[in-house]
C-alpha cells in the first residue's frame, strides 16, 4: 500500500535533521574545548609545580643573608688577625734590626729563623722557610754533581771564611746496589719517619709533631733528569 507524506510529517523531519547537525556542531565543539581546556590545566600545574611562593622567596632570602653575614664576620676576623700579625712581625723586626752589625748585602734565606711567639706568626715562617727550600733546591745541589766522583761512598766538606761569616757545605754520596726507584722509596719511607726518631729521643716533643703535622705535609716527587746509573 503506497504512503504519502504529509506536509507536518516533513516540515517534523527538517526539523529534528536540523537538531541532529546543531547538535553534533555542539558536541564537536565541545569536543574541542575540553581539548583547550585539558591543555590550559596542565600548563596551570606546570606553572604551580615550578613557581615558588612568597614565603618560600622570603625564607630562600634570609638564609642566603645569613650565609653572607657569616662569610663577612669570618672575613673580618681573618683581616683583624692578619692585622695583628703584621703589627707583631713588624716590632719583632725593628726589635733585632740593628744597622751596626749588619753584613753588606742580603742575608740568605738559610739565616732566616722561626719566629718563637704566636702560632700564626710561626705558621708563617715556616710556610716561607719550606717555599724558599723547596725553590732552592736545584741551585743548591747544582754543584754536587761535580764535586763527587766514582760509585763509592763518600763525603766532601768544604768551609769558607771570608772574616765576617764560615759557610760549611757538606756533600754525601752512597751508592746501594738496588734500582734507583727501590733506593728513591726507602729514602721517601726514612725521611717521613725522621721527626718520629727525633721526637723518639726528646722529653717533650708534642709541640713540634703537632705544629708539623699541622703545617707540613710532604709529597713524592720525580726531580731532575732520568740517569743510567743507579744512585739516588
Amino acid at each position: 500500500m503506497a504512503t504519502t507524506s504529509t506536509p507536518l510529517y516533513t516540515d517534523l523531519e527538517a526539523i529534528l535533521s536540523r537538531f541532529r547537525r546543531k547538535r553534533s556542531k555542539q558536541i564537536a565543539f565541545l569536543r574541542r574545548y575540553l581539548d583547550v581546556l585539558q591543555k590550559r590545566v596542565t600548563h596551570l600545574q606546570w606553572c604551580h609545580s615550578t613557581l615558588l611562593s612568597w614565603e618560600d622567596v622570603s625564607k630562600a632570602l634570609a638564609e642566603d643573608t645569613l650565609d653572607r653575614v657569616r662569610e663577612n664576620r669570618a672575613l673580618m676576623r681573618e683581616v683583624a688577625t692578619s692585622e695583628s700579625l703584621r703589627t707583631l712581625l713588624a716590632a719583632w723586626v725593628s726589635a733585632h734590626a740593628s744597622p751596626r752589625t749588619r753584613t753588606p748585602g742580603h742575608d740568605p734565606w738559610t739565616t732566616a729563623r722561626l719566629f718563637n711567639g704566636a702560632p700564626d706568626a710561626r705558621k708563617v715562617g715556616l710556610e716561607w722557610i719550606l717555599q724558599q727550600s723547596y725553590h732552592s733546591t736545584s741551585s743548591a745541589l747544582a754543584h754536587v754533581s761535580a764535586a763527587l766522583h766514582g760509585d763509592d761512598d763518600a763525603v766532601r766538606v768544604t768551609m769558607t771564611f771570608d772574616g765576617a761569616e764560615m759557610s760549611l757545605t757538606v756533600t754525601a754520596q752512597w751508592v746501594e746496589p738496588y734500582p734507583i726507584s727501590h733506593v728513591a722509596d726507602a729514602a721517601w719511607r726514612a725521611s717521613r719517619s725522621f721527626l718520629a726518631t727525633c721526637c723518639s729521643q726528646q722529653s717533650d716533643c708534642s709541640s713540634l709533631r703537632a705544629a708539623v703535622s699541622s703545617y707540613v705535609e710532604y709529597f713524592h716527587e720525580d726531580v731532575g733528569p732520568p740517569s743510567p746509573k743507579d744512585r739516588f
